[in-house]
């Protein structure tokens, strides 16, 4: 009965020896309502204050009379120490411990001069008060009366939904590590640790000098400014203990898998200068469209300093949290948009962020004014960092803009833009475009940005034209300008002609008219002119993504990327996790085909789990398979969770494996599907992506059941250009022809063992590729859900004949520009014809 009562209970400890007394006769309404939570009082009669709880303290207020330490199941307990003891502004309190330090059940917190409080007139009722997201409920309270520091206060109930860990462990663990990390802890590793922490149940701290962080906040490691080479101390609390500090130790010892931060260009790259009255940028989202300029104006919150009293503030700043936290939730977790909310979560829950917003609130600043100041601080350090923490500073803008209007009570959105309208903006927040999307725009043209940016690849499924890197010169363009997008071309018309516009016009509304026609069709086969068949798949990257799918008229899936499953965790998923997701989307998909790709991380995506060394060059080092077989348990894990879903009922399933070089690799992958019995249960197939495979094909074409050309990496490594680079963005085109010679080359090879060929990058879906494609001898496509429609009908518009012929003159081309004039006549040519 004692053990289950302790698993039940936490028990709160007077912090000082002295007079208990009900919170009801504390001398402020704010304690005695119980505006803050319930709790208790003590009049002290001893100087020390301790901790009433085991846990991390986690608030501090600058003047040390308020303390807030938070126990591992999440119950915060604040001791408050007199009452108006903040106008003291720390004259008389003596810390004894800092902010983010671990503590135990009656250690030492603050020393206070009594005499100098009361000499000052103020009250010396300390509240001890009970905090949790959903409340508390207290027991056994002790009856008023003298009382002893470390006798029990109360007991206060767990939650009901709190996985009962024991209230306090005695496992500890620490050591020290210098910092290999190329740029310090900034964000990406910061939210590995604080995530792999949470998400284990743990609390620590990393120090290094008076420098200390709560290992569970990524804001608090972010603000720590841990530097690379320093030495730091790593503590770490709880269950298991152990084994997360040796996780910490190798990812604070690695690189984290990261290469040096790209220097986004000036201006974009291109071969070919803007023509008069145009500005060039980068495509963001393919499209043409014409409308009136219209710039972003971003809602302005001017939120009042003065908050209405510290109680009143900070159930308003919970309130808001709270709200948008389950609107996060309610957002979805899949895709693009579901990293972004998921990002957006993480921010909320962010304990230091909280804690300088509360911090503010202490000092008497209202809930907003105490959020958007500590935000902004939070914004700058992102701001500060390498290009790719841009997004994360994004984030951060559009959690605050939705905290802010549930503080506020203002829209969280910009100025509605007129219908058909071009918007101008610097960048905008993934919120921002879901905005003018409802509001019926035409296109959307950033000056700064980039193709690989959430608001560009958002707009693609939006179907937006979007054009990104424009420069400064967009701001100059005038309200109200006629203006036209064309993101195909990267080009943005400053003075089109009524012609241009009438042009443009009668264009947007043959696509409009095309894109119900596709829609149609959509659900039929798409079939050449000289009557082949060529499957149309989709690739998918979680559950919602194959509702589309089936929605839009897929014959199948091409390419299922298991990555969703890997990113952002500590730890990796087991195969019963693993072969549930894939059967209930090959549910989804049945009867149709499911291509399941093995895990592709490393390179620009790396897992906190699978910490690596440095890596002078992550694109060229341990990924894709390379992962995989250098994890042996993780492979087999995911192998058998593949061949538990291929026994499930849905359609067919096929294995497919990333970054093969040689067949030496291929062998050991298919010994180990031999060895877990999925001989004959999954047709095996690996991806072509590396020139090596290129130059191979013969063989592995000899030994697998298929194979699909990753058009994104190969184009990569075929060019030597880091597709991730901006200042390449304009020259990595996988219409290139050395790029097409080798894909040209592996079907060739690949036909004299009548080994079918797929193509799943992103050629597969661009209008001027399908028809090479299909004459160099590609058998399947498969494109994002939104272009499966429009896919099929480019195939039925091909005669595999005719361009078998003409791929031969493409590929003898001199440079893709060259490649898709070509194209670009050919078809206009076969138009005017018809």
């Amino acid at each position: 009965m004692e053990r289950e009562a302790a698993a039940d209970w936490l028990e709160v400890r007077s912090p000082m020896q002295g007079w208990l007394w009900p919170l009801a006769k504390v001398p402020d309404p704010a304690f005695a309502e119980a505006v803050l939570g319930p709790g208790m009082a003590v009049d002290p009669l001893d100087p020390l204050v301790v901790s009433p709880i085991a846990g991390s303290v986690v608030t501090f207020h600058p003047s040390h009379h308020a303390i807030v330490v938070r126990h591992d199941c999440g119950i915060e307990v604040l001791v408050h120490v007199g009452i108006d003891t903040v106008e003291l502004d720390g004259a008389g309190f003596t810390p004894l411990v800092k902010l983010g330090q671990r503590v135990a059940a009656c250690d030492p917190l603050i020393e206070c001069d009594l005499d100098l409080i009361a000499a000052r007139g103020l009250s010396l009722a300390s509240p001890v008060i009970a905090v949790a997201p959903d409340g508390v409920r207290l027991h056994r309270l002790a009856p008023e009366g003298a009382v002893a520091r470390g006798a029990v206060l109360f007991a206060v109930e767990l939650p009901a939904d709190i996985d009962h860990r024991p209230v306090a462990s005695d496992e500890s663990a620490q050591a020290s590590v210098a910092i290999a990390l190329p740029h310090g802890i900034h964000a990406r590793p910061a939210a590995a640790l604080a995530r792999m922490l949470r998400e284990a149940g743990l609390s620590g701290e990393l120090s290094a000098g008076d420098r200390h962080a709560d290992l569970a906040s990524t804001v608090a490691l972010m603000r720590g400014n841990f530097a690379k080479d320093e030495t730091v101390r790593v503590r770490i609390q709880g269950a298991g203990a152990q084994a997360a500090l040796q996780r910490v130790v190798e990812l604070l010892g690695g690189d984290f898998a990261e290469a040096p931060p790209h220097t986004a260009p000036s201006a974009p790259a291109s071969k070919a200068p803007a023509p008069e009255g145009q500005l060039r940028g980068l495509p963001g989202s393919a499209g043409l469209a014409a409308g009136n300029a219209f710039h972003h104006r971003p809602p302005h919150f001017e939120p009042p300093e003065q908050g209405k009293g510290i109680a009143t503030e900070q159930a308003a700043l919970a309130a808001a949290l709270d709200s948008v936290s389950r609107e996060l939730e309610q957002a979805g977790s899949h895709g693009v948009v579901g990293q972004v909310m998921a990002a957006h979560r993480e921010l909320a829950a962010d304990p230091e962020l909280r804690r300088l917003a509360e911090a503010g609130i202490a000092n008497g600043q209202s809930a907003a004014f105490a959020w958007q100041t500590a935000s902004d601080e939070v914004a700058a350090l992102f701001a500060n960092g390498d290009a790719r923490l841009a997004e994360r500073a994004a984030d951060l803008a559009d959690l605050s803009r939705r905290i802010l209007s549930h503080l506020l009570g203002q829209s969280p959105e910009p100025s509605p833009a007129p219908a058909g309208s071009v918007v101008l903006a610097a960048d905008l927040l993934p919120s921002d475009l879901a905005h003018y999307a409802r509001c019926g725009v035409s296109a959307v043209a950033l000056s700064g940005s980039s193709p690989t940016a959430h608001v560009a690849i958002i707009a693609a499924g939006l179907g937006l034209p979007l054009l990104t890197a424009i420069g400064t010169s967009l701001a100059e363009v005038s309200e109200g300008q006629a203006l036209v997008v064309d993101a195909d071309a990267g080009l943005l018309d400053l003075a089109p002609s009524a012609a241009r516009l009438d042009e443009v016009a009668k264009a947007s509304a043959s696509l409009r008219s095309r894109a119900d026609a596709d829609r149609q069709a959509a659900h039929e086969p798409a079939v050449t002119r000289d009557g082949l068949t060529v499957p149309v798949l989709a690739n998918l990257g979680g559950l919602d993504d194959a509702e589309s799918a089936v929605t839009a008229g897929a014959d199948g899936c091409g390419l299922l990327r298991t990555e969703f499953l890997f990113l952002n965790r500590s730890q990796a998923p087991d195969e019963a996790e693993q072969a549930e997701t894939y059967a209930a989307i090959g549910q989804v998909l049945a009867p149709r085909p499911m291509t399941i790709r093995t895990l592709d991380i490393g390179g620009d995506k790396p897992v906190p789990f699978l910490p690596s060394g440095h890596e002078e060059n992550p694109a060229l080092g341990l990924r894709g398979l390379r992962v995989s077989l250098a994890h042996p348990d993780l492979l087999d894990a995911q192998l058998g969770a593949v061949l538990r879903a291929a026994s499930s009922g849905s359609g067919p399933v096929q294995l497919m494996v990333p970054m093969v070089s040689d067949l030496e690799e291929w062998c050991q992958l298919r010994s180990a599907v031999d060895r877990l019995g999925g001989t004959g249960v999954v047709r095996l197939g690996l991806m072509v992506e590396t020139p090596a495979a290129v130059l191979l094909a013969d063989q592995l074409a000899a030994e697998a059941d298929f194979l699909s050309i990753g058009t994104n990496d190969l184009t990569q490594y075929v060019l030597a250009m880091d597709r991730t680079n901006p200042a390449l963005a304009a020259q990595a085109d996988p219409l290139h022809p050395a790029v097409l010679r080798a894909i040209g080359l592996v079907c060739a090879q690949a036909a004299t063992h009548q080994c079918p060929v797929s193509v799943c990058g992103a050629l597969a879906g661009d209008p001027l590729g399908i028809p090479l494609l299909i004459g160099l001898g590609v058998g399947s496509l498969s494109v994002v859900p939104t272009l499966v429609a429009a896919t099929k009908r480019i195939v039925r518009e091909t005669d595999r004949g005719e361009w078998s012929g003409l791929v031969q003159e493409a590929c003898g081309l001199s440079d893709p520009a060259a490649v898709r004039r070509f194209v670009q006549s050919h078809l206009a040519a076969k138009e005017i014809g018809q």
